[in-house]
């Protein structure tokens, strides 16, 4: 293993419920099929993190392995509950016995031969768990096949478009992909993220490359990219000396040495942007991007980058981590939408399932009535 493994695991029997699901939540992720007979997924992603499977799945987790082999960390959320155990060298946390209990009753194994399992090395606790164990390498997954693909998730554009906005849509269409050579593939080494991230980013000493397909390339030139000061930050964006970039192209509008982003959202001085694009509207002053799913300013709501229209800004709150529902004064909301015939009294959302709520005449799924 050359660089390091990470990937999302999900327990069920249902293929196409995680397919779904996935797809309503506009998370995308390439779903692998492990091959092992306890009905355990491996779900390779950007989009999302464990904290929001967790919310989607009752019985999912996370593992992240170092290049030593050594070093790594193993979380589940069982039913919105995160738990961790790390042995890594800037994190060190153990399952507590309570959490041992717990997950031995989820996995169906005696807690006894969970405590011996976590004394050893990983792969052998991993076997031990009947969890999936799968090495990824810097350009391929070792013996498996591609699952279900989903698309990128939407990308609205905003009503109002700026000159800025404007610009950087024409930039866009111009820009061609530069694929990496068989011989540079060979070469090429993942640029680590401080934060432990996945990240696409790669180098073969001379110029940077990024992938947009997990470890599984093609690989494709950033171009003008500066290696000295080429650094990894979160999601598909980086940065060096001089520029900014999302999905290896440059974000000519962005400031270097401004730049901050949790992944989706990221600001400058001045400019908001989502995924890479523009959100014109948003005030980079006063924006908070620390709301489940969505984000605001001191004018409008957000979600994924598009306003939230007619919300009562003051009034505005998101019911918790898990639902993608959120309220104000006088309509309950599922992403950008009002839901209709919603009982802002009663109005309930899932604790524990995205998507789905209840009031005291309905429940409802993704936005809409269901009964």
């Amino acid at each position: 293993m050359s660089e390091f493994t990470n990937y999302y695991i999900v327990k069920t029997n249902d293929l196409d419920k995680i397919t779904l699901t996935l797809e309503q939540a506009s998370i995308a992720a390439e779903i692998v099929d492990p091959e092992i007979t306890n009905d355990w997924w491996v779900v390779l992603t950007r989009s999302a993190d464990l904290k929001t499977l967790g919310c989607l799945f009752p019985i999912c987790g996370h593992l992240f392995v170092d290049e030593d082999k050594k070093s790594w960390k193993l979380s589940f959320a069982l039913s919105g509950l995160v738990i961790t155990h790390a042995n890594l060298r800037n994190e060190k946390r153990r399952f507590s016995s309570y959490e041992r209990q717990l997950i031995a009753e989820v996995l169906g194994i005696h807690s006894e031969s969970l405590e011996w399992a976590l004394t050893q090395k990983i792969w052998e606790l991993l076997d031990t768990l009947g969890l999936p164990a799968i090495e990824m390498l810097d350009q391929y997954i070792m013996d498996i096949e591609p699952g279900v693909v989903r698309p990128d998730r939407p990308r609205p554009t905003s009503q109002m478009q700026t000159q800025a906005t404007q610009n950087q849509q024409e930039h866009l269409s111009k820009y061609t992909y530069e694929q990496a050579s068989e011989s540079v593939r060979k070469k090429l080494k993942r640029i680590k993220s401080p934060l432990g991230r996945f990240s696409p980013y790669f180098t073969d000493g001379n110029q940077v490359y990024c992938t947009l397909n997990d470890n599984s390339g093609p690989f494709y030139l950033v171009r003008d990219a500066d290696t000295s000061s080429f650094a990894y930050l979160d999601g598909y964006y980086a940065k060096d000396g001089k520029r900014v970039y999302w999905e290896g192209k440059t974000i000519p509008e962005a400031q270097t040495d401004q730049f901050v982003t949790d992944g989706f959202y990221t600001k400058d001085e001045i400019i908001v942007f989502y995924e890479g694009k523009i959100v014109p509207e948003a005030d980079a002053g006063t924006m908070d991007w620390s709301l489940p799913f969505y984000a605001k300013d001191n004018r409008y709501v957000f979600y994924q980058g598009v306003i939230v229209e007619g919300v009562d800004l003051a009034t505005f709150v998101v019911f918790n981590d898990c639902s993608g529902y959120a309220r104000e004064k006088n309509h309950i909301y599922f992403q950008i939408n009002i839901v209709p015939g919603a009982d802002l009294e009663s109005f309930k959302p899932s604790s524990t399932t995205y998507g789905f709520g209840k009031d005291r005449l309905h429940r409802y799924a993704y936005g809409s009535q269901a009964g």
